[in-house]
């Protein structure tokens, strides 16, 4: 086996090539701007801008700047902090950092060249591999958006561990375990799933080293695996420290598993992978993503027709493996591996749809299947040779190696007048989710993304229309309460409040009251109409949803006015609580009268709220009337004994053989009432 500077010396125009490659089939993104997750971990991205955030690059998480903290993200990737931050000291430009990714790109083609000819000592099918692995249009988007930079960075230190694992098993030097565990720790920390990794090193070890599993357990391999374990533990606790626990939550608020049952996710899990599979053999149309239907039923046909895909790709592995063709057996592996993560928590991309992106990764696997093939036509393979002599055909030496550059070439060149022509797909947002839509109008994540950019550049009619388009498709599984809120910001921008309320109610209604921006909004029209009791619950379950200042500030404003309501108009305030819009009456009796204490005209009230945790009270407008004249009065002081579950209430005004009926408004819209009998009843 040569070494990376032998072979770089060597094929030192291969390199060359790569880049020239490169060069032509992406040199026209550099003009492109800054596509969606961009503008956030990029663009509005203050702790990528300054190297006085050096620290944050491990203490923190690329998503923090946008979204406040770190709990409410699964990723912890330093590495591509660390890039972004590199670069932003040179320039904040986008070509700079489209640049960067180009780079990183170079250098995982040209990994793939190198760590094939170092394991197989085969340089032309390692040639051919990096080639196709380079030109391939399912990789397009890598080259055009700068947020996959986690999964070029992951492929870059994939290959390398990869290079120095063979490294060790040759050498059994320390130097390389140490370098194979540190390449190891920098691919966790750029992408998660570096991890599956180790599952690709058990496979060469049974496969290429011929290792028996009952040798697993002898003290070479013990300490390889067990010194894996290190740079994994570490990893885990970094991570830990950033982001907290595993948390299933996501920033979102959804589930993180999906809200998909145990028959949908294997149905998606068999037919996502057939997909995966034929997105190699044939991408076209390029799409950012796509959209899938998944089904409950098990027992229909398409389904069976995924699995027989499936399970013909278990077959051909275990049959390669029979056949001792090591290197095309783990070419499977590798590519089925590396899907394991998108296959099994797909819905992360966005819902019911599948990215090219991810294919990154595992395509090196496929390109060395096909590499493989075209390696032996040109070698001469005795059976491929037979097959084409039974129909008639015999090609010398020299013909099999002008087939198969000329194979080359014109994959080359078909490659390129699909992926030069799609890169100016990625000038900005609006371009590439048009470019989308008019290959696919059935995606909703489609529409929903370019009605936003369209709203934010004040183009409301046309993101009303992407709004409206949405909602035909009524699709499952996503938020349409959210389409339904934005369509409401469009009708209040226009001061239409009756449509704007119309649908911001739909919105509440479709999310269970857990919208932030309808209840904020439904708020603000309130008040507008100087219905100040609603616009008070609004913007008190706007608050709880999310404690945003805007919200917390009409809260508090509200809350000034209705405190500042004079004695003379404490009545009309009671009626409006019992009988306006704001407030229904609760009928589950969760407040109970515990006692009553009367000294010197005035009566304390001890409730028992034990059942109400979870709610907020109003206590400046608990109110009571009265009885038998009906005098309507403000409760004074109220307070709360949470390890009793009771809240006391006084007021005034009252004698110990009267009754009254005491209110509890509270956040949720209900209000509560506890009726106090004279002493006569």
């Amino acid at each position: 086996m040569d070494s990376f500077s032998a072979i770089i010396k060597k094929d030192y125009r291969i390199f060359v090539l790569f880049f020239f490659l490169i060069c032509i089939f992406y040199g026209n993104t550099l003009s492109n701007g800054f596509i969606l997750d961009d503008h956030a971990v990029i663009e509005r991205n203050s702790y990528v801008q300054s190297l006085q955030y050096l620290p944050k690059v491990f203490t923190g998480c690329i998503w923090e700047s946008a979204l406040g903290n770190c709990q409410a993200t699964l990723y912890y990737r330093p590495v591509m902090s660390l890039s972004l931050l590199l670069t932003s000291q040179i320039s904040l430009k986008p070509w700079l950092f489209r640049l960067v990714n180009l780079f990183y790109l170079f250098l995982a083609v040209s990994l793939v060249y190198l760590v094939g000819s170092f394991i197989i000592s085969k340089r032309f099918l390692a040639f051919c591999a990096a080639i196709i692995f380079l030109i391939h249009p399912v990789n397009n988007e890598i080259g055009n958006w700068i947020s996959t930079m986690p999964d070029v960075t992951l492929a870059i230190f994939i290959l390398l561990d990869l290079y120095f694992y063979f490294r060790y098993q040759k050498t059994k030097s320390n130097r390389d375990l140490i370098l194979l565990n540190l390449f190891f720790f920098l691919g966790l920390l750029a992408k998660e799933q570096m991890i599956e990794l180790i599952i690709i090193f058990i496979a060469i070890d049974l496969l290429f080293f011929k290792i028996k599993s009952r040798d697993f357990l002898k003290r070479d391999q013990v300490k390889k695996y067990v010194c894996i374990l290190v740079p994994l533990l570490v990893y885990y606790l970094m991570r830990r420290s950033v982001l907290g626990p595993f948390n299933r939550i996501t920033s979102e608020g959804k589930d993180f598993w999906g809200p998909y049952t145990i028959s949908e996710r294997v149905y998606a899990f068999v037919k996502l992978f057939a997909i995966y599979l034929g997105e190699f053999v044939y991408p076209l149309p390029l799409m950012m993503l796509r959209q899938f239907e998944i089904k409950n039923n098990l027992a229909n046909v398409s389904f069976l027709f995924y699995v027989l895909i499936f399970g013909g790709f278990v077959f051909i592995i275990y049959w390669l493996v029979k056949k001792k063709q090591n290197l095309l057996a783990l070419s499977l592996i590798w590519f089925f591996v590396f899907l394991l993560l998108p296959l099994s928590v797909f819905w992360v991309a966005g819902g019911d749809v599948y990215a090219e992106r991810y294919l990154f990764v595992p395509s090196i696997g496929l390109c060395f299947f096909v590499a493989a093939g075209l390696n032996s036509f040109h070698q001469g393979d005795k059976k491929i040779l037979a097959f084409f002599k039974r129909v008639g055909l015999v090609f010398r030496e020299k013909q099999r190696r002008q087939i198969v550059m000329a194979v080359i070439a014109l994959i080359i060149v078909v490659s390129w007048i699909v992926v030069f022509p799609n890169n100016k797909n990625w000038r900005d947002d609006v371009t590439i989710f048009r470019a989308n839509i008019a290959q696919d109008n059935k995606t909703a994540f489609f529409h929903s993304v370019l009605a936003d950019e369209l709203f934010n550049r004040g183009d409301y009619e046309g993101a009303k229309k992407e709004y409206e388009t949405i909602i035909q498709l009524n699709p499952p599984h996503y938020g349409l309460d959210v389409i339904y809120s934005n369509l409401g910001d469009h009708y209040y921008i226009f001061k239409d409040y009756a449509k704007a309320e119309e649908h911001y109610l739909k919105a509440f209604e479709l999310s269970g009251g857990k919208n932030y921006e309808s209840n904020y909004q439904l708020g603000n029209i309130a008040a507008e109409k100087g219905d100040y009791l609603l616009a008070l619950v609004k913007f008190c379950q706007a608050t709880s949803i999310n404690p945003a200042p805007d919200a917390q500030t009409r809260y508090d404003r509200v809350v000034s006015i209705l405190t500042g309501v004079e004695e003379k108009d404490w009545p009309q305030l009671y009626n409006e609580i019992i009988r306006g819009k704001a407030f229904r009456k609760d009928q589950t009796g969760k407040i109970r009268l515990k006692y009553k204490a009367c000294l010197y005209n005035n009566c304390v009230y001890t409730l028992d709220v034990g059942q109400m945790e979870n709610e907020i009270i109003f206590p400046f407008l608990i109110m009571a009337k009265i009885l038998p004249e009906g005098t309507v009065v403000r409760v004074n002081q109220p307070s709360y004994n949470p390890n009793k579950g009771e809240i006391s209430v006084s007021i005034d005004n009252t004698a110990e053989n009267k009754g009254a009926e005491i209110v509890f408004p509270t956040c949720s819209g209900s209000y509560y009432e506890v009726i106090v009998p004279t002493v006569n009843q």
